[in-house]
Order: C-alpha cells, then sequence, then structure tokens
C-alpha cells in the first residue's frame, strides 16, 4: 500500500471543529461513498489499462512466452473467437485428442486481433475489472472501504461423464429418402442419441488478480501492486472526500 507522506489543506473555520464534532461532521450517506469508491476504482483501472503500473510506477511484467509461440484454449472458452480449431482426431493408440482452438501468432495476437494493447492489463473481456467492487463499513473514525474482485468468469467446459439422451425421429418423403421428422408425418426411423453433459469451467477474478500480480519467473512472487494508489491518486481522493464532508447537515447548518 502506498501511504500519503503530506498535504497541505487550508481547513474552512467549521472543518476545523472535525476533532471537537468529529462523528456528526461526516457524510452519513453511503451511496455518496459508493460514488467515491467507484471514483477510486476508476482511477486505478485507467492507470492500469493505459499506462500499464502501479502506484509506485513499477510497470506489469510483459506477457513473456504468452506474446510468442503459439496460444491455444479450450474451443469451449468463449472469450476468445477466429480462433483456428485443431486436435480432436483418433490416435494410434485408440485415444482421441482434445481439440483446442489455436492462434499460431500468440497471446499478444490474440489480443490485438480483439481491440486490445498486446500486454498485460487485466482488461481482455473486462469482467475483472467490473466485479472489482467497495464494501463499504461506518466506523466511528469514518468510513472503512474495502474493495474486492468478485464473482467468476467461465473458460471453459469440460464432460461430467454422464449424459443424456436425445430422441431423433424421420419419416420418409415420396421417393423413400429419409428425413427428418418435425411434427408431421408417420415415424419412420427412431435413433436415440447420447449426448455427454457439459460442465463449466471457472476461475474466481480474485484468482485472475493474484496471477495478475505475480510472475511465473519468480517462483510465483508477487511483483506488482494491483489495487495501491499513489500520493497524487490520494491527494484527489481527499479532495473529493472534502466535497462530501461539505455537503454533510454538520457543514451546511
Amino acid at each position: 500500500m502506498s501511504y500519503l507522506k503530506r498535504v497541505e489543506m487550508k481547513l474552512p473555520a467549521k472543518l476545523k471543529l472535525l476533532d471537537e464534532f468529529g462523528r456528526n461532521a461526516l457524510p452519513q450517506n453511503a451511496k455518496a461513498m459508493e460514488r467515491l469508491a467507484n471514483i477510486v476504482i476508476q482511477m486505478i483501472r485507467g492507470r492500469i489499462v493505459k499506462k500499464g503500473v502501479d502506484a509506485k510506477g513499477k510497470k506489469l511484467h510483459k506477457l513473456r512466452g504468452l506474446s510468442s509461440g503459439w496460444f491455444y484454449t479450450s474451443v469451449m472458452d468463449k472469450r476468445f473467437q477466429g480462433l483456428k480449431k485443431i486436435g480432436g482426431k483418433m490416435g494410434s493408440d485408440g485415444k482421441r485428442s482434445p481439440p483446442m482452438a489455436v492462434d499460431f501468432k500468440g497471446y499478444g495476437h490474440v489480443k490485438r486481433k480483439m481491440g486490445k494493447p498486446a500486454r498485460r492489463t487485466g482488461e481482455l473481456t473486462g469482467k475483472m475489472w467490473d466485479s472489482l467492487t467497495p464494501t463499504l463499513k461506518k466506523t466511528k473514525r469514518g468510513w472503512d472501504v474495502i474493495l474486492k474482485f468478485t464473482k467468476s468468469q467461465t473458460v471453459g467446459k469440460h464432460e461430467t461423464g454422464q449424459f443424456k439422451t436425445k430422441r431423433i425421429e424421420y419419416k420418409r418423403t415420396k421417393t423413400g429418402k429419409l428425413v427428418l421428422r418435425r411434427g408431421k408425418g408417420a415415424i419412420a426411423k427412431v435413433v436415440i442419441k447420447k449426448i455427454p453433459i457439459m460442465k463449466n469451467i471457472k476461475i474466481e477474478n480474485r484468482v485472475k488478480a493474484k496471477f495478475l500480480q505475480e510472475s511465473k519467473h519468480k517462483g510465483g512472487r508477487q511483483v506488482f501492486e494491483l489495487l495501491g494508489v499513489s500520493e497524487k491518486e490520494l491527494v484527489k481522493i481527499m479532495a473529493a472526500y472534502l466535497k462530501l464532508v461539505k455537503r454533510s447537515k454538520f457543514f451546511r447548518s
């Protein structure tokens, strides 16, 4: 966490009474504080997506191993479009290889095709950042605002080993040809098809955020601070909070 070292501010006379009347002068409206928290979220998100740096100015680690070479994912991963499907063929051992969606030019190329910068931002679909949610708790000293990544994303599907059946009915045309029967006509043939039951593969956004801060090349050690705020940003946050204080019943009385 980055801490504010020094801020000089000229307080109006009424605000100098905050120490004495503290709690009564604090913003009482949770919705107003939630708006302030969302300003903070957009401030952090904008800096990381546009500049790729944390509160201390440290850059996000590069897409090593992903920016070149193949990129592959599950064919069920709906986050990506336009990838080439390979695999799914029977091997000499009698086993079928799982199909994959592939881009032979790498992850960076995939991101550019999606209109995203070819670097780490956490903004591939935007769902991770969209899930960053403020939790507010009012205390004697003011408000505690906790930011958390919530929800999860579907990144593919896998077979559960269970099946459901589908009844397919056929009828014959005047020429004797079998065609699908849709409501009318005598049933000439019935096929019962087994369909594998699929289950979504999900990853929690807080886990994605954790991975974004870590480097595989440094043993998974955290090398980036995702939710820190700089001193300049803290000054802006304090200024926004001061506006809320000025709108309080105590200040307006």
